[in-house]
């Protein structure tokens, strides 16, 4: 009985024991299976998701002679921002390169009209791509098209529907009745760009060349307009809100945005007509310019929220003495200050900007409720203000303003005055953690004859820099023959003996006189990784101008292009300021990078002969690359005065002349010679005003 019971206990004991087992294998068993299951379901849903249509394609329209330049340009700009995929459409003798990806179109030439270029690239787009995206768009290759806004805008409309979508367009004043359109006909205009929802084309694709066989007139987009009509059966949008958001041009007669760009510009997702590749990158620079401000304007706003920190004020900041008093200039038409020598100045074009871009964001606020509201409020003028800089705070702005009220439902336009008050704060302070860079500054110097100006120079180099070991330079002088070239080689060889830890060079060359070419020469000696100092030799610099060469210098990222102070012929005494000289804003002579850098962009035009023009043109090819350009004020760089030449066969004669006469004095300083009857004297005979040349004979 006992050995009975043992042995049923013993089955039940491996019986639990099995059971538990059981469970455990089969919670694992079933974990397994689940997270299987889970990774087929991932795995096919990421398969789903590649399958489903991109949201755009767009199709740009050029011409073979445009594919270096304005193709390239929107490569670089705009293309990076679309959702989906750009392709390039041209003549069939086109081909793509690794920049722009091209379609020849067989049979097509760059022949204008482009209608045959624009019909067969929609046919095109069917065929190759027409289950891959939702949406598909015609443009020209002179648009700049904000992507990321573009994207938005389709997202929120019904792609499964036949969509034509873009400026509604009826013709010009002349045109009506010779594009054989009704009342209620329209079309897309080309320009701003077109859109068509997948339905739309898919509807017009089987009869895209029975209507390239039946063209009634010669305007591009009136055909496809008629052909979209007729097959799709639908008409472009009638908003009226398009003319906004796909903008063409009217108020510039050669387009491009040339002038100052509005801050309404925000609002647009496509820009019409932008010829110009340099102004392109303009465009591109300032919409992400506005992102960057818009960014700015919601941490400002959170920060206030969360430290409580109140509405702005502009009496909040409070004086401890006269001296921190803040000073108000007067804008009118021209701007009136006590900090400048001449009390009426005109509005710089970068102040204008800020304005119109401060202006711009205050009329957005304005109309966030302009639908519910039927009323938009737009701005047409400032008639006076006042503006300070407040240290601690930033900018303030008191403004009278002229605006117009736009009324949606009868479309009466109400002008108005709106007296506002504005601040634009600064941004937060932004530091950089500068590695410690042992790099050798290569300065290079073009000099013909000039002695007395080489003797200065090398004085000053001698006294900032050769006495210390840091840091190191190497200073290469491009000679070219003249009356002091035998001079001037002494004098080099001199402080060539003299020098430990630094070197200088001289190389002679043997041709006309240009600027451009001699650096270009002088920069082809170096090592593509030194870093190079392109110097004139009526510039004296300090040892701190060298550390913020190195800086301000970063290869493959950024160039340095320092401003300089530029002195007088008559001045009081060697301080920096109004009186003594001015900053030379205009000057792009001066500056550093690196040779890979400056072997990028192809270095200097040497076809350009004497002084000047080669160093704007050095400075835009550095603006249309993705390298940083830093400009700024440079105090240890001082031009010398230096007489200047203007013959009447230069193309820059007017320039030259209106800078020479700019260098004379300060408007101060002439006043005072001219109270002083230093120039301006009576004569015993007569009471007329007579000019004592003799103050000028130096400045000729």
């Amino acid at each position: 009985m006992f050995v009975k019971y043992k042995i049923r206990s013993k089955n039940l004991f491996f019986l639990f024991v099995g059971l538990i087992f059981g469970l455990y294998l089969g919670k694992e068993f079933r974990q397994v299976c689940q997270k299987i299951l889970l990774e087929e379901r991932i795995i096919n849903r990421l398969d789903n998701s590649n399958k489903l249509p991109k949201t755009l394609f767009v199709g740009v329209m050029t011409a073979k002679k445009y594919l270096k330049t304005r193709a390239v340009a929107a490569q670089k700009t705009w293309i990076k921002t679309i959702p989906g995929k750009v392709l390039f459409f041209s003549s069939q003798s086109s081909v793509s390169t690794p920049e722009v990806p091209v379609v020849g179109l067989e049979g097509v030439d760059d022949s204008y009209p482009p209608q045959r270029k624009s019909l067969l690239m929609l046919k095109y787009m069917h065929d190759h791509f027409l289950n891959d995206y939702e949406w598909f768009m015609r443009a020209d290759d002179d648009i700049y098209i904000r992507g990321d806004k573009l994207g938005i805008f389709l997202n929120s409309i019904n792609s499964s529907r036949p969509q034509y979508i873009g400026q509604a367009g009826q013709g010009k004043k002349e045109e009506v009745g010779l594009l054989y359109l009704n009342e209620d006909e329209n079309f897309c205009m080309g320009g701003p760009g077109m859109v068509f929802s997948r339905a739309t084309l898919r509807a017009i694709a089987p009869y895209l060349e029975k209507c390239l066989d039946n063209l009634i007139t010669t305007h591009e987009d009136v055909e496809v307009g008629r052909c979209v009509r007729q097959f799709a059966k639908i008409p472009c949008t009638w908003s009226f809100e398009m003319q906004r958001l796909f903008l063409h041009n009217h108020d510039e007669p050669q387009g491009s945005f040339t002038s100052t760009l509005a801050g309404s510009l925000v609002h647009s997702i496509t820009l019409h007509p932008v010829k110009s590749p340099p102004f392109l990158y303009r465009l591109h620079s300032f919409f992400l310019a506005s992102h960057s401000n818009e960014l700015r304007h919601r941490v400002l706003m959170k920060r206030r929220l969360l430290s409580n920190y109140g509405e702005p004020s502009l009496t909040k900041f409070r004086k401890r003495d006269v001296q921190e008093s803040l000073s108000w200039n007067f804008i009118q038409r021209h701007s009136y200050t006590r900090n400048n020598n001449n009390p009426n100045i005109g509005i710089y074009d970068s102040y204008k900007e800020y304005l119109v871009k401060t202006i711009g964001n205050f009329l957005d606020y304005l109309n966030l409720k302009s639908r519910q509201r039927g009323k938009r409020v737009e701005f047409k003028q400032i008639i006076y203000g006042y503006t300070s800089i407040n240290p601690k705070e930033g900018a303030n702005l008191i403004l009278d303003l002229l605006i117009m009220y736009k009324k949606q439902k009868n479309r009466r336009n109400i002008p108005a005055r709106k007296h506002t008050y504005l601040r634009t704060p600064f941004s937060d302070v932004q530091c950089r953690v500068l590695d410690k860079n042992n790099a050798t500054i290569n300065i290079i110097v073009p000099l013909l004859d000039r002695h007395d100006k080489l003797k200065i120079f090398l004085e000053k180099m001698n006294e900032e820099c050769f006495k210390f070991k840091e840091p190191k330079v190497r200073l290469l002088f491009v000679l070219y023959a003249g009356v002091s070239l035998n001079n001037n080689k002494r004098l080099i060889t001199e402080y060539q003996s003299k020098l430990t830890g630094h070197e200088i060079l001289f190389e002679q060359k043997v041709a006309e006189f240009s600027r451009g070419s001699a650096l270009q020469y002088g920069a082809s000696l170096f090592k593509n990784s030194s870093l190079l100092l392109f110097l004139d030799i009526d510039i004296l610099i300090s040892r701190s101008t060298l550390q913020r060469v190195i800086q301000g210098t970063v290869q493959g990222k950024q160039v340095y292009y320092p401003i300089v102070f530029s002195e007088f012929l008559f001045k009081k005494n060697d301080e920096l300021n109004d009186s003594n000289g001015l900053w030379r804003q205009f000057g792009f002579g001066i500056a550093s990078m690196y040779k890979s850098d400056f072997l990028a962009v192809k270095g200097f035009d040497t076809r350009i002969v004497g002084w000047g023009k080669e160093d704007v043109d050095l400075y835009e090819k550095f603006v249309r690359t993705n390298l940083s350009v830093l400009r700024a004020v440079d105090p240890g760089m001082i031009h010398m005065y230096h007489d200047k030449h203007c013959d009447r066969s230069m193309w820059n004669f007017d320039m030259c002349m209106s800078t020479k006469y700019s260098m004379f004095a300060s408007i101060t300083g002439l006043a005072e010679m001219v109270l002083n009857n230093t120039i301006l004297r009576r004569t015993k005979h007569n009471d007329n005003f007579d000019v004592d040349m003799r103050y000028f004979q130096g400045a000729r």
